[in-house]
C-alpha cells in the first residue's frame, strides 16, 4: 500500500518496490495494474540489500517500511552501503520502524508484530532499536537525521 500512496503523491514517479514475502502474488500485482503510474516490483532475489537492477547514484530517494527489525542486525550494514550506492548524492531515506526503550516493550512490539504478520514463534528473532540508537547507527553510516516523528498509534511506538 505504500506504493499506491507514493505513486498517487507522486504521478510520473518511477516507483519500485522490494518485499521478499510479497513479492508478485495477485492482489499485489492486480492493486499496481490498476493503482499505479509507474509502479513495480523488482526481481525475485532482490532485498533490501540487494537491490537488483537499480543503478548506482541512479535513485531520487527510498523508503523503509518496517523493514530493519525483520532483518539480522548482522546484515544492517548492507542494508545501509546497498541505500548509499543506489541513491544520488543529495538522496534522501524514509524510514519507519517500531521503537523499544526496555525489554518489556521489546516483548511486547514482538509479540504484536509476530500477530499482525502472521509470524510464528520460531522464526527468527526481531532487532529493535530505540531512535537515539536508530540515529547514532544512521550516523556510523554517513547520513544525517533530519527529522524524527515519533506516534503511538496503539501499543507501539514508531
Amino acid at each position: 500500500h505504500e506504493m499506491d500512496e507514493i505513486d498517487a503523491m507522486l504521478p510520473g514517479s518511477k516507483i519500485f518496490g522490494v518485499d521478499p514475502h510479497d513479492a508478485q502474488t495477485r492482489p499485489v500485482k492486480k492493486r499496481l495494474e490498476t493503482l499505479a503510474h509507474d509502479a513495480r516490483y523488482l526481481p525475485e532475489g532482490s532485498s533490501a540489500e540487494h537491490l537488483v537492477d537499480i543503478p548506482d547514484a541512479s535513485m531520487d530517494a527510498a523508503t523503509l517500511f518496517f523493514v530493519f527489525h525483520h532483518i539480522d542486525e548482522s546484515r544492517h550494514d548492507r542494508v545501509m552501503n546497498e541505500m548509499k550506492r543506489v541513491l544520488k548524492p543529495d538522496g534522501r531515506i524514509f524510514i519507519a520502524e517500531d521503537l523499544v526503550d526496555s525489554e518489556e516493550e521489546r516483548q511486547l512490539v514482538e509479540k504484536i508484530d509476530r500477530r499482525v504478520n502472521f509470524e510464528t514463534s520460531s522464526e527468527a528473532p526481531h532487532h529493535y532499536k530505540n531512535t537515539e540508537e536508530w540515529t547514532g547507527f544512521f550516523a556510523a553510516h554517513g547520513f544525517e537525521v533530519e527529522r524524527t516523528h515519533e506516534e503511538k498509534p496503539e501499543k507501539v511506538r514508531h
